[in-house]
């Protein structure tokens, strides 16, 4: 007899889903919100959001500022609400206040990833 396949439930919640593409990468950010500074990866972006691998204390709806790192030295900081955290793994963030420089880094950005 075969065995029913698994259904993986979606930790993400209707509103927490972006409907922008993701773009894979690996990049070592630095994040700052209410519990303080943490070390991160960003392991995916849109030009709406990122989810940063990190194991700081977030929760729902905390913003964090993030800061990435800039191949011409210094750093593009982005703020963003924490859309959804999953404990001891990571979290998503959706980006809020961006100025039309941040928006456009953001689009070059995924466009590059998009033609690798």
């Amino acid at each position: 007899m075969t065995k029913p396949p698994t259904i993986k439930k979606d930790r993400r919640h209707g509103n927490d889903r972006r409907i922008d593409e993701r773009y894979a990468l690996e990049l070592n950010v630095t994040c700052d919100g209410s519990c303080g500074k943490f070390q991160g990866t960003m392991s995916d972006i849109s030009p709406t959001g990122c989810f940063i691998l990190a194991s700081g204390d977030v929760e729902d709806g905390d913003q964090v500022r993030i800061d990435i790192p800039l191949l011409a030295g210094g750093t593009l900081s982005l703020w963003g609400d924490v859309a959804n955290h999953v404990p001891e793994i990571g979290f998503g963030v959706r980006f809020v206040g961006l100025t039309d420089a941040q928006r456009t880094y953001l689009e070059r950005l995924t466009d590059t990833l998009r033609t690798d």
